[in-house]
């Protein structure tokens, strides 16, 4: 591992180079090389389950932001907006989402492109488009494979438990539209793994 990064410093010769005088911090990284790129916080109490719900994802969607610009800036485009909203609106999103799945009663978001309930379907493809590409968007030797990136989506982080309280809310619903719905929400191998859990 590296002692010390170089840092290109502009003087008015040119550039020289320089010894940077930190330290590389050490991470431990997944079998596969792989690691989050953010710390994601711990549950803090709320005054309803909702609220805290909503705080959790919220917290989650804030901390993967700036990864996630520097990806779509990267890449030059992204893949969130399926819904009609686009990426600064990920926060009301997820506010929306943690709060249907807890149950409360909420009005969607303003802007969705599409009617109930398939705009749930967009809103949570938005969601999880943004935490893939924030994840993928941190720098490393090799990047993470589906699965990993499954794993990290569905079992660790607060979007894939509120994930899986959307579709068995939905899969309750007497609305048949409603229960069509929560087949597209989350993949089969993701499914597989909460059986696992």
């Amino acid at each position: 591992m590296l002692r010390s990064a170089l840092a290109l410093l502009e003087c008015a010769e040119g550039p020289v180079l320089a010894d940077y005088p930190h330290d590389a911090p050490d991470v431990e990284l997944s079998p596969d090389g792989w690691s989050c790129p953010v710390a994601l916080p711990s549950p803090q109490p709320g005054e309803s389950e909702a609220e805290q719900l909503s705080a959790r994802l919220v917290a989650e969607v804030q901390l993967l932001h700036p990864w996630f610009d520097d990806g779509r800036r990267a890449r030059g485009r992204t893949t969130v907006g399926l819904s009609g909203l686009d990426p600064d609106a990920m926060e009301r999103a997820a506010d929306f989402i943690a709060r249907f799945a807890a149950g409360e009663p909420t009005e969607p978001p303003e802007g969705l492109a599409h009617e109930w309930p398939a705009t749930l379907r967009f809103i949570a493809d938005d969601l999880k488009a943004f935490y893939f590409e924030a994840a993928t968007a941190q720098p490393g030797a090799a990047a993470p494979s589906s699965r990993t990136l499954t794993r990290w989506l569905f079992a660790e982080t607060t979007l894939g438990d509120v994930l899986f309280r959307v579709i068995d809310r939905l899969s309750e619903s007497e609305d048949e539209r409603e229960q069509r719905t929560a087949f597209g929400i989350i993949p089969g191998a993701a499914r597989r793994l909460r059986r696992q859990d």
